[in-house]
């Protein structure tokens, strides 16, 4: 695991989902979830296909 996963204060669910996403070694991670995509830049941002700024997605 990431040494900065824990520090990046997600709820359970994100923290579920980002751990499994680390875990199963996707190739693409989609979410609607501004925060949890952010936490997902942050430790392997190749996978991320989409981008939240307020309120607009676009894909990567």
């Amino acid at each position: 695991m990431p040494e900065q996963l824990p520090r990046l204060f997600l709820k359970t669910m994100d923290f579920i989902v980002a751990c499994y996403t680390l875990y199963w070694e996707v190739e693409a991670f989609y979410s609607f979830d501004e925060k949890l995509n952010k936490a997902m830049r942050r430790i392997k941002p190749e996978i991320v296909k989409l981008k939240i700024r307020r309120g607009s997605v676009i894909e990567v």
